[in-house]
């Protein structure tokens, strides 16, 4: 396929865990909102405790442990969904993925692993325009491609070249505009 950008490889369960957690809180400053908001939420639980120990309130006390207690919650229900939908994902992550970026759109292709497809998934191809992508990030190691909402076609950038992930960003940048996002 002459004039096409390609990948080839794996996408592995770390891969695909990464994609999961980035898909919950996407956006382009959304890692430092979350971070800022994770730490004033301990922190005002913190000095809820501190407060409450010096004014001897068992009621700040225990409110305030409370709602630590419910946000360590979240975060540990929310990692352990991700496992847990990772592992759902067995035949998908075992399998070879293939993305042929051209001129107007790209071409994804999943090949299965026989030894790891118990459900027989049969083997894909999907082309795609880049005027139908509903937005496309860049992150440090990927390229998440999302035709809609939902879901993404994941692109490690492991499985390219630094000149064509620098193509592919000018291709991108060209092609989407401000659907491109890139993520610091």
């Amino acid at each position: 396929m002459k004039g096409y950008l390609s990948a080839r490889g794996k996408i592995v369960l770390s891969d695909y865990r990464e994609y999961m957690q980035f898909d919950l809180f996407r956006g382009k400053y959304a890692r430092w909102v979350r971070m800022l908001v994770i730490l004033a939420v301990v922190f005002a639980c913190i000095a809820g405790v501190l407060a409450g120990i010096v004014l001897k309130s068992r009621g700040l006390v225990l409110g305030s442990a409370l709602v630590l207690l419910c946000f360590c919650m979240f975060f540990y229900l929310v990692k352990r969904h991700v496992k847990q939908t990772c592992l759902r994902q067995k035949p998908f992550l075992y399998a070879t993925h293939e993305v042929h970026c051209g001129k107007n759109g790209l071409i994804y292709a999943v090949l299965y692993d026989p030894a790891h497809n118990p459900r027989h998934l049969p083997d894909g191809q999907q082309d795609y325009l880049y005027e139908d992508f509903f937005r496309v990030y860049e992150t440090g190691g990927f390229f998440y491609f999302y035709p809609n909402r939902k879901s993404a076609i994941l692109l490690p950038k492991r499985n390219m070249t630094l000149a064509d992930v620098a193509r592919l960003r000018d291709l991108l940048r060209e092609k989407l505009g401000k659907r491109f996002v890139i993520c610091p």
